[in-house]
């Protein structure tokens, strides 16, 4: 998953509103008692409750959970909160240290104190430092206990003496206080606690080592209010101290409830930004809300976003869910779409229509994809009925802002076209129906008929009737048994209109947490997508593996596949070229290998015959019309798309429409220009490796083909004539070198007109391959540069390598041993780049090769550096070096232990195979120390 991109502070319109606008937060007595509020009184305490024996008997026996392999006894649906009589706070005592002195189970311990007797005695010896403290003890510690006598019991810091290293049992018995005592503490009571966590406090005992807890009166020195003194030791501390989200930078620091303890929301919020604290608990969230309010709802939002796990990210979500403000409305959506909480945060956009319209109107008045993501969501609202309410608070907007407002929402008119009548259906509709009729499907709770977009054919739309069988039909197919009619919905319904269905669906499955038991609406998108969809999807396959998510992602290259698209078959291939996991690549590549047997021809065949030609004339020309105005499309330096206005001048993008141009038709270019660029960028950046790949690996193509799929295809001759191309003969020597010009004809080093032999094998010239004729190479360099073509890879100035004399009769490269060493990272992660392919970790999580395959040779070279590194580990990996470079015969695939003694001898291994080999390790050490 990408980085998120945060919301940033609006300001919430003001207006008078149709529906009253909710600034509220739902929060506990013990999260509103970090307030810093002199005004604020205690909280009441519900009277005391009757001691019932047998009920405590069975609630011990029956709502104590158990959990860790019995270590940890949990308390807190056995314990209620409040008040209780002082025999019941015995009771729970002994049942504790019964747990404490190691019993088996719950039913042992309820059996030995049912018959006991009770009298609201304080238990003589307290082993509250046991690892396995409820904090439920401090509940019942404080029925029995003065404030003087808890106040010394929870501040000594030998109270939970020998827990801190292990299960912090003082932050148990903290979370205790923080829940049963500390909200209903009246002044006198307080200032006994923060006379005492005074007189203790010294700064010099916060621990340096992240395993030890501090002592406790820092903790209720922080609760009570030594402000200056929290101020002084949170000064104290670097940026970005805790930084680290793991385990153990905060985990026993607790450095959140120190920090909470300055008072003031802005120094709250300035800290956990300089600190890089975590929200990581709800009861964190809760406190920082209760604290800073909706003043810094972007630090809550980005540690829900940060984190991994469904969830707990969802646990952290609904904590969140607590605000009830418009301030709230723009992290939300944010959350819906980019964390791993999207359906939590849907639900609140949901339920708080009205906060949504008025969080949302700033953000939906700025550019960008949450921007765009806002005007969806307003417009979805208008749709129900909340057009009044963006309409009352629009105004309130700076005059800029509002325009933008009604031009994106307020003023779409979205065309609603006549629905199809039922008598009208066509036949492909019809006929599928009553060959297959549909099986019964559950119901989606998640999803909203009336939200997505119109299926429209011949100027009409489906009826809701229609669009209910064919989300049936979608849910109830499987695998490699779909409904008929799924196969005829590309042929009957715009193709457009189609595309954005099924991404609809996609995105509502996701939004609610993509549940494996709705699958078909990922699916879904193999019979709805299109190109659009397609250039959607395919980053997202790449990013799932990182995500935890291998197996979206396989299912993912099956939706591209029934998509079909060149585009879609395209995308598969580049993954099978390029991507950093290594079961999604072999999957691909599994993909690519299918479809070309399917087809009768070789994986390179196929691949030529995949590259979409984007709408684009056989000249490889666009027109762009405005109306009164027409641009055309160019490929730019780097491959980039762009754009020759009427005046000749090359720019990146288009203009805005203006009051001359045709309002409908400049538009509908825009739109087309939109997915144009985004389309012809993913081609030739695709295609541009291929080439490359090609030059490398010493592809061939017939003069027929060349001409056919190369020359004549019009997207890639704008990257053919890049670069120089040859023509070989039987052993592979070069004959002849030429380019393709804009024409599409043919031309050779000095400008003049070349013929391509019709029985001619061409391939993308490899500058070893004329390293004996540097006039000839010196002449095409020369042409290029008065012609100002640059290659979208380094062709003529590649440097060449050659065999070292000292290497012959040997089978590895060895001289880099010598060279400087390189980080572990840069050594990995460069080759990486460079299209080498990690070894598999060994037992101990080692890994100390990289693999590249030379197709065209048939080889594979391995590199093996000293030492290695252990995957996950980056701290302990030293700098590395090179050891050996070597070959083995054929396309070899890394194993958890290699054996490569059938390492070629290197002078039989290819020479462009040894030079690009060479090359890569030389562009690596470049960067050593």
């Amino acid at each position: 998953m990408s980085a998120p991109s945060f919301p940033p502070v609006v300001a919430v319109p003001t207006a008078p509103t149709v529906v009253p606008l909710r600034h509220e937060i739902d929060l506990a007595e013990h999260n509103l008692a970090w307030v810093a509020d002199p005004t604020r009184v205690p909280a009441p305490l519900p009277p005391a409750r009757e001691f019932d024996q047998a009920s405590c008997v069975d609630r011990l026996r029956h709502k104590v959970r158990v959990a860790q392999y019995g270590w940890l006894w949990d308390f807190s649906a056995a314990i209620p909160p409040g008040k209780f009589h002082p025999a019941e706070a015995e009771f729970w005592l002994a049942a504790m240290s019964g747990q404490n002195g190691r019993a088996e189970s719950t039913e042992e311990v309820a059996n030995q104190l049912a018959g006991a007797t009770f009298t609201g005695a304080l238990p003589k010896k307290l082993s509250l430092g046991n690892r396995f403290q409820s904090a439920q003890a401090v509940q019942c510690l404080a029925t029995l206990m003065s404030t003087d006598e808890l106040s010394d019991l929870l501040l000594d810091p030998a109270t939970a003496q020998g827990a801190e290293r292990w299960n912090n049992g003082s932050a148990a018995l903290r979370v205790g206080f923080q829940h049963s005592v500390w909200p209903y503490l009246t002044a006198t009571e307080k200032e006994i606690w923060r006379a005492k966590a005074d007189r203790l406090w010294d700064a010099t005992k916060w621990p340096a080592d992240f395993y030890a807890a501090p002592a406790p009166f820092f903790f209720y020195g922080a609760m009570m209010g030594l402000r200056d003194k929290v101020a002084a030791l949170v000064a104290s501390w670097p940026d970005d101290l805790y930084a680290a989200t793991g385990w153990d930078h905060s985990h026993y620091h607790c450095p959140q409830e120190i920090v909470f303890g300055l008072g003031s929301p802005a120094k709250v919020a300035e800290q956990f930004r300089r600190l890089k604290l975590t929200l990581n608990v709800t009861s964190y969230l809760r406190a920082f809300l209760a604290i800073t309010r909706v003043g810094a709802l972007d630090i809550v939002a980005r540690n829900i976003a940060a984190v991994t796990k469904k969830e707990d990210a969802e646990v952290l979500a609904k904590a969140f869910a607590c605000v009830h403000a418009p301030e709230a409305a723009p992290h939300m959506l944010m959350l819906a779409l980019e964390s791993k909480a999207p359906r939590i945060a849907r639900e609140w956009l949901e339920q708080h229509p009205a906060e949504s319209v008025a969080g949302l109107l700033p953000v939906a008045a700025q550019t960008g994809k949450l921007a765009e993501a806002a005007v969806d969501h307003l417009l979805s609202l208008k749709r129900r009925g909340s057009d009044a309410l963006i309409a009352s608070l629009a105004p309130s907007l700076p005059p800029e802002a509002a325009q933008r407002i009604r031009q994106l929402v307020l003023d779409v008119n979205e065309v609603v076209l006549p629905e199809l009548p039922p008598d009208a259906l066509p036949a492909w509709w019809r006929e599928p129906l009553a060959q297959a009729p549909l099986k019964k499907a559950k119901p989606v709770t998640w999803l909203q008929p009336t939200d997505l977009p119109a299926l429209t054919l011949n100027q009409q739309r489906l009826g809701a009737a229609q669009v209910a069988e064919l989300l049936q039909a979608l849910q109830t197919s499987a695998g490699d048994n779909p409904h008929p009619i799924l196969r005829s919905l590309r042929s009957g319904i715009d193709a457009d209109s189609l595309d954005a269905f099924g991404w609809k669906i996609f995105q509502a499955w996701l939004g609610e947490g993509a549940p494996a038991k709705d699958k078909w609406a990922f699916t879904a998108l193999g019979w709805c997508g299109a190109d659009r969809t397609v250039l959607k999807l395919a980053p997202m396959i790449r990013e799932w593996p990182g995500e935890a998510q291998h197996q979206r992602a396989v299912a993912g290259l099956d939706v591209l596949r029934t998509i079909g698209t060149d585009t879609a078959l395209m995308q598969i291939n580049g993954i099978a070229q390029k991507v950093k996991f290594k079961g999604l690549k072999e999957r691909a590549i599994q993909c690519m290998d299918a479809i070309a047997e399917t087809r009768g021809m070789s994986r390179a065949q196929l691949e030529d015959r995949i590259v979409p030609d984007c709408g684009l004339d056989e000249r490889g020309r666009r027109t762009l019309d405005f109306g009164p105005r027409q641009f055309q499309f160019i490929l730019g330096p780097e491959m980039k798309p762009m754009v020759r206005y009427p005046d000749g001048a090359i720019k990146p993008d288009l203009p805005k429409p203006n009051a001359k141009d045709d309002a409908a038709i400049a538009d509908a270019t825009v739109a087309e220009w939109k997915l144009l660029k985004k389309q012809i960028g993913e081609v030739a950046k695709i295609q541009a490796v291929r080439v490359e790949q090609a030059m490398v690996t010493g592809r061939r193509w017939s003069a027929a083909e060349f001409d056919q799929l190369l020359v004549r295809h019009p997207l890639m001759v704008n990257l053919v004539r890049l670069m120089v191309w040859a023509t070989y003969d039987a052993k592979g020597a070069v004959t002849a070198t030429f380019r393709v010009t804009e024409d599409q004809t043919l031309a050779d080093a000095t400008d003049s007109p070349f013929t391509l032999p019709a029985d001619a094998s061409v391939g993308v010239l490899h500058p070893f391959q004329l390293a004996s004729q540097p006039a000839v190479l010196e002449q095409w360099g020369q042409l290029f540069g008065d012609y100002e073509i640059v290659p979208p890879f380094t062709q003529l100035g590649r440097l060449v390598h050659r065999l070292p004399p000292e290497f012959k009769g040997k089978k590895a490269l060895t001289h880099f041993a010598s060279r400087p060493k390189l980080p572990a990272q840069t050594l990995v992660f460069g080759l990486e780049k460079l299209g080498w392919q990690r070894g598999i970790p060994q037992d101990g999580g080692g890994v100390n090769e990289h693999s590249k395959q030379f197709y065209g040779a048939n080889v594979t070279a391995v590199i093996n550096y000293l030492d290695g590194f252990s995957v996950g580990y980056w701290e302990g990996a030293g700098d590395q070096t090179i050891e050996h470079v070597f070959f083995v015969p054929g396309l070899y695939t890394p194993r958890m232990y290699p054996d490569h003694k059938n390492a070629l001898p290197l002078e039989e291994v290819d020479p462009i195979a040894l030079s690009e080999a060479i090359n890569d390790c030389e562009l690596l050490l470049a960067k050593a120390k």
